[in-house]
């Protein structure tokens, strides 16, 4: 169930400073005027409480008993209205109180139609259900049209039911479709799948189509791509259209899904069940393809590095050659800058030269083709060692391009049609089947291709040299989704995410309204120009104060702040408080934070239902430090003796994901930094990482995902 301080439902905030204090309750002389017309001068209780009732129903939308408000309110209050602050108002008349509440609802225009408000409110709860997942989210959209159409705030917990019941509504919509989609035999064929019989295991099994990728090695990557290619086949036996689903939503029925076993899924609903087994297959294809493609870019990037350690090691190797021609240079620029005549110049530098021109001509450009972007000559060799890997991955991956430019589309075209060619070099002809495009190579790599400079005649190419130009340049279209693969999740289409112009013009009043932007496109770019310049008019005012920026031809640079000096008696104090630190187990802080921040409600059931565990919170710490310290279910059941390792091991695998943890962890730092203490390391706007796990190393593939879903989360 969320909190209620996780939405924007109005309530009071445990401290108040001044500055809010006279923000949110002070009398206006409206509201001043409103007081004396409606309360008598001699009657202060009945004044008192109509000006308490009125400035908290102001700030929280409903009315409230008014022994319930804290103390500095009721002294700011009374103070304005000169009345003593320790007045009785607990006696504060029902009748007096219910005539109040009329007038103040009145005088703020609140709808008291309890039929229109909750008629709102399912249709604010089921549209926000159907574009978004988290409970929290759904509340504030209810809350949203409430106070647009000024009805009272309800009580929290019957938006929080209302909130999942919605949800709840809009899940089984989607059970049901997918299942109406689903043809007879489809279904049969899905429930014998989760039969546990000999027949059934020679050919799918639910625990066979939630593998994961291994290591990219060559051994594994070959056994990954062959069960890539049985799911596909998979998929297409059960392909439904899920368009109507939310990304967050489909994620999370797959976190379900691969939590729950073969045994679990025969107790689900039917409408559920085939809803998951479709989204798992549909889900782990798209990742399977995302894992081929973070395949290709990790090779890509090893041969890359490999070619620039192999040119940093010929250098060292060479480097007294490098140092003679230098020499050679110096000794020459000598003979230059002496009084000496032209003619003894020249003479003089013939004999430095010792009738070797032509030799360190040659050494000169032998070194000239070694610097800038040359390591990419060296790339050859270890990508010939993946050349095969490569291509067989290619297959694998259907891949366009996300613009108008389709160069990257017919380079991979060509490059796959004279995959089994043997010619190194490969002749251009106009009317090739599958034409060449040099469109997309950069100068070193057109150098390298062509073996000619751009603008030159061009009537041949390096096969391999080109290939691997062409994989250099899809990985780095990729990494910025310039182009993209067909079913995969993350690598997915980007325009995807853009709405239509119908939708579009539907939703811009609605959206420049709440922004208080310019709707006519003349009157915006006027509008954001005017800011861009009032930014750059203060940067260029303020710059001149920090003393660590500096503008050399014409480029901002940005000294590093000089360290600060360690205090002598550091290690002292140091010391000195070691000792007087209690020796507290990892055990005791976990229950100490666990009873801070309730961090267990952040990992429930997968299903969005609450936990029917009565000791929750101990088995969360227990799982807390189970995986946290790495020691697994086993060992952790030797040292607590509390609980099995099946129920450890259980929690985690049915209550946590990704996300979850990632949320968990966010709520844990920012609580941390509104300590005092974080604040003398720094301003905390920068981390480090540990990335030394070996358990994550071994498992690198997996690790840069993970990787990848973090520092999006921190963005």
């Amino acid at each position: 169930m969320p909190a209620i301080h996780e939405t924007a439902y109005p309530r009071f905030k445990p401290y108040l400073s001044a500055q809010e204090q006279e923000e949110i309750f002070k009398l206006s002389p409206e509201e001043l005027s409103l007081l004396n017309s409606k309360t008598k001068t001699n009657n202060q209780q009945s004044r008192f409480g109509f000006a308490l009732l009125l400035k908290c129903y102001q700030y929280l939308g409903r009315p409230i008993q008014i022994e319930t408000v804290d103390n500095p309110i009721k002294r700011y209050v009374a103070k304005q209205i000169n009345i003593d602050k320790d007045i009785d108002v607990i006696h504060y008349p029902a009748a007096t109180f219910k005539r109040h509440k009329d007038i103040i609802r009145e005088y703020l225009s609140i709808n008291m139609d309890s039929h229109a408000r909750r008629k709102v409110m399912k249709k604010a709860a089921i549209d926000a259900a159907t574009t978004k997942e988290d409970l929290v989210d759904i509340i504030n959209c209810i809350l949203e049209e409430l106070i647009l159409n000024h009805f009272e705030l309800p009580a929290f917990q019957g938006m929080v039911r209302l909130a999942r019941a919605a949800r709840t509504l809009i899940h089984y919509g989607h059970y049901r479709r997918i299942s109406q989609l689903l043809s007879a035999e489809q279904k049969q064929r899905i429930d014998t799948i989760l039969s546990p019989s000999e027949e059934t295991t020679k050919i799918w099994t639910w625990q066979a189509i939630k593998r994961e990728p291994k290591s990219p090695t060559p051994k594994n990557m070959k056994l990954f791509m062959d069960y890539v290619s049985q799911l596909k086949q998979l998929r297409q036996q059960f392909l439904v259209n899920l368009d109507f689903i939310l990304p967050s939503r489909l994620e999370h029925l797959r976190d379900e899904a691969m939590v729950t076993d073969q045994a679990d899924m025969r107790k689900v609903g039917e409408l559920k069940r085939y809803a998951l087994f479709v989204i798992l297959i549909y889900m782990k294809s798209a990742s399977a393809m995302d894992d081929l493609v973070q395949t290709l870019l990790v090779w890509i990037r090893k041969i890359e590095n490999k070619a620039k350690e192999k040119l940093r090691d010929y250098l060292l190797e060479h480097s007294d050659e490098s140092d003679q021609l230098i020499l050679t240079l110096y000794q020459i620029l000598l003979t230059v800058k002496t009084d000496a005549s032209a003619q003894n110049k020249l003479e003089e530098i013939e004999k430095q030269l010792g009738g070797k021109a032509d030799e360190i001509i040659q050494a000169c450009r032998e070194h000239l083709g070694l610097v800038g972007d040359k390591h990419l000559s060296w790339m050859l060799k270890p990508y010939r060692d993946k050349r095969g890997l490569l291509f067989n991955l290619l297959e694998n991956l259907t891949i366009y391009s996300s613009h108008e430019d389709k160069a990257i589309e017919t380079a991979l075209k060509f490059i796959q049609h004279h995959r089994s060619s043997h010619k190194e070099w490969i002749e251009i002809k106009a009317m090739d089947a599958v034409p060449v495009d040099l469109s997309i190579l950069s100068e070193a790599w057109f150098k390298l291709v062509t073996g000619k400079n751009k603008g030159e005649a061009i009537t041949q190419i390096h096969r391999h040299y080109y290939e691997l130009a062409v994989f250099y340049v899809l990985a780095g279209d990729l990494n910025c989704s310039d182009a993209y693969v067909e079913n995969a999740f993350i690598y997915d289409d980007p325009n995807k995410q853009f709405i239509t112009w119908e939708e579009f013009d539907d939703s811009i009043d609605d959206y420049c309204k709440v922004t208080q932007l310019p709707k006519q496109s003349d009157a915006f770019f006027t509008y954001m120009k005017e800011k861009i310049r009032a930014t750059a008019k203060k940067v260029d005012e303020n710059y001149h104060e920090n003393t660590f920026l500096s503008i050399q031809d014409g480029l901002p640079i940005l000294k590093k702040s000089p360290t600060k000096p360690t205090h002598p008696e550091e290690d002292k104090i140091r010391q000195l408080v070691m000792t007087e630190m209690p020796i507290v187990s990892i055990i005791d802080i976990l229950v100490d934070v666990e009873q801070w921040l309730n961090l267990s409600s952040g990992l429930k059931p997968l299903s969005g239902k609450e936990s029917k565990i009565d000791d929750y919170p101990p088995r969360f710490i227990a799982t807390t430090f189970c995986y946290g310290a790495n020691l697994g279910p086993t060992q952790t059941e030797r040292c607590l003796l509390s609980f099995t390792r099946k129920q450890i091991a259980w929690l985690f695998h049915h209550h946590a994901t990704e996300q979850r943890i990632i949320n968990v962890i966010t709520r844990i730092l920012n609580f941390y930094h509104k300590f005092e203490l974080p604040k003398r390391w720094g301003p905390g706007d920068s981390a480090s990482v540990d990335g030394t796990f070996m358990d994550m190393y071994s498992q690198n593939l997996l690790a840069v995902w993970c990787a990848q879903k973090l520092g999006q989360e921190l963005s």
